[in-house]
């Protein structure tokens, strides 16, 4: 991967992976579920899954209480972008967040990316 970095001339690479529920099971969906409609409601919510309100929100981490750990599991992404890439100062060019974002079933990502001059890819 190293080698492809290399030859488009990439100057960074911003990842942001936006985590759905559905990575934490049904218990994770049933309370953004609850969540929402006691929101909607002017309730107060409960949050044993997350420890803190999920819904309506986007979070780089958990409440406390949780046994969900966003900052492992980003790390854990991370290390494997670094294993994949296998070059150092390539790597040191790849940013990546992992953010919760209110949804049941979805991942998502979005990039930004910066080419070199010449790379034929359109520098920024």
């Amino acid at each position: 991967m190293a080698l492809v970095l290399q030859k488009f001339g990439l100057q960074r690479l911003v990842g942001v992976m936006f985590r759905p529920v559905s990575d934490t099971g049904r218990n994770g969906i049933e309370e953004l579920e609850t969540q929402t409609s006691q929101l909607l409601s002017f309730q107060s919510i409960g949050s044993q899954v997350f420890g803190t309100q999920t819904a309506f929100t986007l979070l780089p981490r958990f409440g406390a209480e949780s046994k969900e750990d966003l900052q492992r599991e980003g790390l854990e992404i991370r290390a494997e972008v670094a294993a994949a890439v296998g070059d150092v100062n390539e790597d040191a060019k790849i940013s990546l967040n992992l953010i919760h974002a209110p949804v049941f079933l979805r991942i998502d990502v979005q990039r930004l990316r910066g080419f070199g001059r010449g790379s034929g890819l359109g520098g920024s």
